[in-house]
């Protein structure tokens, strides 16, 4: 790849745009449901997927029902996506309070 090349791919990731909010997994199998947060909720799955596996610190229940169900057993789905004009230094505390509202209103675990 020449430098041009390089630049205008650089160009186009540094354009795209993310969307953040909440997602809920459920696991069809066992229908027990988790909650969590993301900046970038299109890359969240790859995200889960990789950590489910590595990851010490995630959900120890969660990381089991996905070691004993399988990834093909989750149910992804958006719940809240914030405004895209939200300031960048409002985004974390946002989203904890999502969290939270969808934690107690769905009775889930968080991821």
């Amino acid at each position: 790849m020449d430098r041009q090349a390089r630049r205008e791919a650089r160009d186009q990731f540094e354009k795209r745009k993310t969307e953040a909010g909440i997602f809920r997994l459920t696991c069809t199998a066992t229908k027990d449901v988790w909650v969590g947060q993301s900046r970038n909720l299109a890359s969240v799955m790859n995200r889960i997927s990789f950590s489910a596996q590595n990851d010490p610190v995630l959900n120890a229940h969660f990381k089991s029902v996905w070691a004993d169900q399988g990834a093909d057993k989750f149910e992804f789905d958006v719940l809240d996506v914030l405004d895209p004009e939200t300031p960048a230094v409002f985004i974390n505390s946002t989203l904890k309070k999502r969290l939270d509202h969808w934690r107690d209103e769905l009775g889930a675990g968080v991821i």
